[in-house]
């Protein structure tokens, strides 16, 4: 009897002592400090002497956290259970993190320097490109920027309004991205379109209407431009004040419809993903937009069309006294007041009065420093990887 119980003793402390050298030897093996060390030599087999051969063939071989690996161990394995190869992980397939966003882009394309007069050649339009990179503009081309296209960034191209200078074109941009991203749950590639909007001595009458003239102008170089950028990339426009002339010019274009003497007709591609725009304060007349008007095409390629109206805009009230043409009220004053008149089309078009968040004002600064206004802009621009995966035909991955 005695022989009996002193040997079921035996056995306890032999399973006790196995049990426990197979957790310390499982606790060396996850920590790199006992099992990497000098003093050790480094060696992944000497924190496994003692241990029983299954388990120790089971973690022999497995490569060093330094060779891109780590072992990720079951929640019990120090508490003696056993465990096989298939519970050491790579860490790059175990799901710990996301793996990083690409990084947002800003740019700056200039037509400046371009014609803005009656149509001469129709060769391609080349504008000054820069990119804002390290806290500082860099001189670029058009052929880089087309180069740094990536399927997984929603591309916003900004377009200011009148009397901005080209210093201030990249001011406003500037003021704006940090916003944006701040809000964005994606990345995305701001694009400032800097076109010559300075201000024009003289009276204000004479300065809106030189402008109107050169934003019709400067239409056709933004439908060249997306044309082209639009081929494998979902875009959305931002025009503000003037510049939503610019806009609705260039969507226009892009319809199939002439302007300024000059049409994109035989340069359309086909397949262009939809587009959408936001206009905001839009100098732009009320019944343009509408079937068979000037810019009649403009609703045509866009899946979407947001206005930001005030009926109470200080500046915009004045439109029909400065504009060319038969006095009419302004888009950004008024909106769409029938939309019954845009058939199928209206399914398109929604109106956001933005009165309550910037009183009277017209100037873009109210615009940018207004979270409500910027918190609409990021909903509506910031094209979603699922449908940008669906209006480039499935070559986007999903994350969303």
């Amino acid at each position: 009897m005695r022989q009996r119980f002193a040997l079921i003793l035996m056995l306890q402390f032999a399973a006790w002592a196995v049990l426990g050298g197979r957790a310390a030897a499982v606790e060396r093996a996850a920590d790199p400090r006992s099992a990497e060390t000098p003093s050790q030599q480094g060696s992944l087999g000497n924190a496994l002497r003692g241990v029983p051969p299954s388990v120790g063939n089971a973690l022999r071989g497995v490569p060093r956290p330094t060779e891109g690996f780590s072992l990720v161990l079951p929640r019990n394995a120090t508490e003696g259970v056993p465990y096989t190869a298939s519970d050491v992980t790579r860490a790059d397939s175990y799901p710990q993190t996301a793996a990083p966003m690409v990084p947002s882009q800003l740019w700056l394309v200039s037509t400046r320097s371009l014609p803005h007069g009656p149509p001469g050649s129709s060769r391609r339009a080349v504008p000054e490109v820069s990119r804002y990179e390290q806290d500082v503009w860099q001189p670029s081309s058009l052929d880089d920027l087309m180069a740094a296209r990536d399927p997984r960034l929603t591309t916003v191209v900004l377009v200011h309004g009148n009397d901005t200078d080209d210093d201030q074109a990249r001011s406003k941009g500037l003021g704006v991205y940090p916003s944006l991203v701040e809000r964005a749950d994606q990345p995305f590639r701001l694009i400032i379109w800097s076109w010559p909007a300075d201000y024009v001595r003289g009276s204000m009458r004479q300065d809106v209407r030189v402008k109107a003239e050169r934003a019709d102008f400067d239409a056709f170089y933004l439908a060249q431009f997306i044309d082209e950028l639009n081929g494998s990339d979902p875009v959305s426009l931002v025009g503000y004040s003037l510049g939503a002339r610019v806009t609705t010019g260039a969507l226009h274009l892009l319809g199939g419809g002439p302007l300024a003497g000059r049409s994109m007709a035989a340069e359309r591609r086909a397949g262009r993903p939809p587009l959408r725009a936001v206009l905001m304060a839009a100098a732009v007349d009320e019944d343009w937009l509408l079937p068979g008007r000037r810019q009649g095409h403009a609703l045509d390629v866009v899946e979407r069309m947001v206005l930001l109206v005030n009926p109470r805009d200080r500046v915009l009230r004045w439109y029909r006294f400065l504009s060319p043409g038969r006095g009419a009220a302004a888009l950004g004053s008024r909106g769409f007041t029938s939309l019954a008149t845009l058939g199928a089309l209206r399914q398109k078009i929604e109106q956001i009065n933005v009165n309550p968040m910037i009183g009277g004002q017209h100037g873009w600064a109210s615009y940018a420093s207004s979270p409500e206004i910027l918190e609409q802009l990021k909903r509506e621009v910031m094209i979603g990887t699922v449908r940008r995966k669906e209006l480039l035909g499935g070559q986007v991955e999903s994350r969303r």
